[in-house]
Formats: C-alpha cells, structure tokens, sequence
C-alpha cells in the first residue's frame, strides 16, 4: 500500500510505528507479508482506528473502499440477534462488529486474523479457551445491545 501511496507510510509512521523510519526497514517488512493487524497488534494500535484512518487516506486520495468500518450496513439491530452459541465466530463479528471486544478479551487480539473463525463456533472456541460459553454468550448479547 505503501507503494502506491506514500503518505500512508507517513500515517503509518504517525500512529506509532516508528519503524518504518528505520532505512531499509520497509522493504523487510514487505518480506515478510506483514498485515495492518500484525502492525496493529505489535505496535499496541488500536485496528478499527487503524484502518479508518487508512481507509479517510485513501478516500481523500481518490481511492475508492468497498468497506466503511463506521457503517458497513451489515449490523443487525440486537433485537433481531441470531446469535447462539453455535454461531459461528466470523459472522457474528461481521454482524456486530462491537463484538470484537468480546472475543478480544476471552480469546485474544490473533482471534481476527485466525482462519477458524471462518468455521469455528462461539461453543468450539469457548470449549478450547477454557471459558464458560453461557458467560460469554450473555456478555456477548449485553456488548450487542
């Protein structure tokens, strides 16, 4: 991205990550096939801020987003909730996206770039991280509401 538009280094940099004024330090992060939610979580940044902030760059530079993190149209009013606990993990995020915080803090920050979530139930996960799936499903529904 950076490559493409060289003020989102600037940003980058600007949000806290430091590095990328080091020389060569760039190119060893492309390397590496370093994603935004990697730098996020090594930089201790908060990702939605993150990518609105790429996203608000990259608008005002004449790119075009498929996705608006502060309205993506897809969030169900909590009153119609499917949610259960055989939901599976990644349509309840994409559904409510406020849930993120729920699964941060029972399951950690690599919950969102794991590709079970993809498959992966709300019981599953809770059955593998040691927590309590009726606890997590009402903090849940409270986080939704």
């Amino acid at each position: 991205m950076i490559d493409t538009l060289p003020s989102l280094k600037e940003l980058l940099i600007s949000s806290g990550v430091r590095a990328l004024q080091l020389p060569g330090h760039t190119d060893k992060v492309r390397a590496m096939g370093i994603t935004i939610g990697m730098v996020a979580n090594n930089h201790g940044i908060d990702l939605d801020e993150l990518i609105l902030k790429i996203e608000k760059e990259l608008q005002q530079n004449g790119f075009t987003t498929k996705i608006n993190l502060k309205n993506t149209g897809n969030d169900i009013p909590y009153e119609d909730s499917k949610i259960t606990t055989e939901t599976l993990i990644g349509e309840a995020i994409d559904q409510y996206p406020q849930s993120k915080t729920v699964f941060e803090k029972h399951f950690g920050a690599g919950c969102f770039d794991c590709p079970g979530q993809a498959y992966e139930s709300i019981k599953m996960a809770c059955q593998m991280h040691g927590v309590d799936v009726d606890s997590f499903i009402k903090e849940l529904h409270q986080t939704i509401r």
